[in-house]
């Protein structure tokens, strides 16, 4: 099977060197060369042949057993194929044999790993949804435990629906087996990126759940890249990462900034929730393209995901997988997983301005150079990019001081680097001046160049490099204490049977990602009863804490609509409650109220003396998504009149998921 790979991948690569890449042409017109703008694809021709050229060496070398070398040169290959950049100006020709060979290359990777069971994970170049393919052939899984799991899942309380199939089950299953020393890893990265990203998505309105679609894409790596080009832990690809806004040249890949591309990735999810309305449609959107899904729907007739049977392979497990790792990753150690994840990500943050090479700056943070590269996995050639207005740098946490102090000692050639140019047919020195931010005159001097209109094409030229500190930034910490807000006071809560950090954030109107961090608390890790914790309270306000549990079934949150006479003392006596509380849980920072104003009012006393006749009882419903008040007055055998007598802020808004409805019934 390997000598046939080794033949064929030789085989291609004679054939490109005789016959595939552009001939030469060229005349005379006005005195002026004229080339032909193929000619210019002349050293992506050479790449794609050094891709070619890695690739039969890792073929070659996985037929001796030499892993080791079989995965460095398939390393090779695909770093130079991502080099290649594929633009408007590309023939036709090329770009097939572009696609082709980074398919051959990708996908015998992946066999190649595969039978050597080596972690899916640690692949830099393989993404999750490139060995789905494997699902198919497990059995389904259907019946009580379909039922277990979407009681579990329902429970989690997600944004998003958690529907639980065979697909999902089967998937859960695959985690669990083959792939479950990948997802241990993918768990253990989580702890890196989940806050920083889950905090993106919440200032987006978005679901923090969508945080687990970086781990089906990618298992949080920055350094992902697939056979489709695509790059970073959202997996954007080239066209759709610069229409939001990632910057991809010589220097950086904005794909693989962890910030930036969660921020592209969320302005991408809210753009297709726009479009479709409905997540699931969103997420198959966002694998395999708009176009697709809307061919689908119009096919099957339907906009249900599930019955979409015309999608690709990959993008029919793509939600199942999605769902399955939102289920695990919640509470992982219930599914066999005993895993510490890794620290939140910490850095200090330093302004460089022009280009230095990573090996100084390591040099001058006192830290290893692979610390910086994991930092700033954008940068592309292990070097700060040439620009004027800075570059952030990103050094490890506490290390800003001593870098400024050692960088400011640093002699002027010492901060100097050189880096390899390859000279393009038709570039001009001013060009490559002009490209790398340094003067044409240093580009002479260091390559000792005599006449400097007559450069070599496919030459190597030295190019200068240097840098200075514009600016140091603060650091920033992110598992430690942050956003404490301005004029508060800590207020410690003491922990009572049953409460989440969801309800305790809902009830003293804040989040639960500011809790986890005020209380340095880690992703995951439960509260326990008698545990006490702290929440910022607006400095002024006298607040107690409640004698109950906010998980209490029987504390109702209601919408009050205020009356002509009431004031915030009525309120308090009506309710149960302190005029305080009530400026707490609407961010009232006067006592003064306005008639017809909605107020959010936590209460156990819910109805007035008298409202409801001798014998009712009260029930509170919780809405869910796609709950109507129609479909709750149905089910619970009251007609819409009631619902809206007795929850009557209902009629002048709509009713969303974690509203809570009060319904009487005999």
């Amino acid at each position: 099977m390997i000598i046939k790979k080794i033949a064929a991948g030789l085989l291609v690569i004679f054939s490109l060197g005789c016959s595939t890449a552009p001939k030469e042409s060229s005349g005379i017109n006005g005195g002026e060369i004229v080339i032909d703008k193929s000619t210019l694809e002349v050293d992506d021709w050479e790449a794609l042949r050094d891709v070619k050229i890695h690739y039969a060496q890792a073929l070659i070398s996985e037929e001796i057993s030499d892993t080791s070398r079989m995965r460095e040169e398939y390393e090779h290959a695909l770093s130079l194929l991502e080099d290649i950049q594929l633009t408007t100006e590309t023939t036709d020709a090329f770009e097939k044999e572009f696609q082709a060979t980074a398919n051959k290359v990708s996908k015998d990777y992946t066999l190649s790993l595969r039978m050597l069971r080596v972690k899916y994970g640690d692949a830099s170049d393989i993404s999750l949804m490139e060995k789905l393919e494997l699902f198919d052939s497990m059995n389904d899984s259907t019946g009580l435990a379909i039922k277990v799991l979407q009681d579990y899942a329902d429970d989690l309380g997600m944004d998003i629906p958690l529907e639980v199939n065979g697909n999902v089950m089967r998937i859960i299953r695959f985690f669990q087996t083959e792939a479950s020393e990948s997802f241990e890893l993918w768990l253990k990265r989580k702890g890196t990126y989940q806050e920083m990203f889950e905090a993106i998505l919440e200032s987006d309105d978005l679901p923090k759940e969508l945080v687990y679609l970086a781990m089906v894409e990618s298992g949080f790596s920055p350094r992902a890249y697939s056979w489709a080009h695509a790059a970073g832990p959202w997996q954007f690809i080239y066209g759709t990462g610069r229409m939001y806004g990632l910057r991809r040249d010589w220097w950086v890949d904005e794909r693989r900034d962890p910030e930036k591309s969660t921020r592209a990735a969320a302005k991408y999810l809210k753009d297709l929730y726009a479009e479709f309305g409905d997540w699931y449609l969103v997420m198959a959107a966002y694998n395999s393209g708009s176009q697709r899904v809307k061919r689908a729907m119009k096919r099957a007739g339907t906009d249900n995901y599930w019955e979409l049977s015309t999608l690709p392979r990959e993008t029919r497990n793509y939600v199942p997988s999605f769902i399955a790792a939102t289920i695990i990753g919640e509470n992982s150690t219930a599914f066999g997983f005993n895993v510490t994840p890794d620290p939140p990500l910490s850095y200090d943050e330093v302004k460089i301005a022009g280009s230095i090479n990573l090996s100084v700056l390591s040099k001058a943070a006192g830290v290893n150079i692979n610390e910086l590269i994991r930092l700033n996995p954008e940068l592309r050639r292990k070097s700060t990019p040439p620009t004027s207005k800075g570059y952030n740098l990103l050094l490890p946490y506490g290390t800003a001081e001593l870098f400024n102090k050692n960088f400011a000692e640093l002699p002027e050639e010492e901060r100097t680097g050189t880096i390899k140019h390859r000279v393009r047919r038709g570039e001009a020195l001013s060009a490559i001046a002009t490209k790398y931010g340094v003067s044409l005159n240093q580009i002479v001097r260091l390559n000792s160049i005599r006449n400097r209109n007559s450069i070599k094409a496919g030459s190597t030229l030295l190019i200068p490099t240097n840098s200075k500190i514009l600016a140091s930034n603060k650091s920033k910490r992110i598992e430690s204490p942050s956003d404490i807000p301005p004029n508060s006071y800590a207020l410690k809560y003491k922990v009572k049977k049953g409460d989440t950090l969801g309800h305790i954030a809902e009830y003293f109107n804040t989040t639960a990602l500011k809790v986890r961090k005020w209380n340095r608390l880690r992703y995951g890790k439960p509260i326990y009863a008698g545990e006490v914790i702290k929440v910022y309270i607006p400095r002024g306000l006298k607040i107690s804490q409640p004698k109950f549990s906010v998980a209490d079934p029987g504390l109702f949150l209601m919408r009050y609509k205020v009356r002509k006479g009431e004031s915030l003392s009525s309120l308090e006596s009506k309710f149960g409650v302190k005029k305080d509380e009530i400026k707490l849980w609407n961010s009232l920072k006067k006592n003064d109220i306005i008639v017809g104003e909605i107020l959010v009012i936590w209460t156990m006393k819910v109805v007035e003396i008298g409202e409801i006749e001798e014998g009712y009882t009260m029930k509170v419903h919780t809405v869910r998504r796609g709950d109507t008040i129609w479909d709750i007055a149905r089910k619970n055998g009251v007609t819409i009149t009631d619902m809206l007598s007795w929850n009557p802020w209902a009629d002048n808004q709509p009713i969303k998921p974690g509203d809570r409805l009060k319904i009487f019934q005999k």
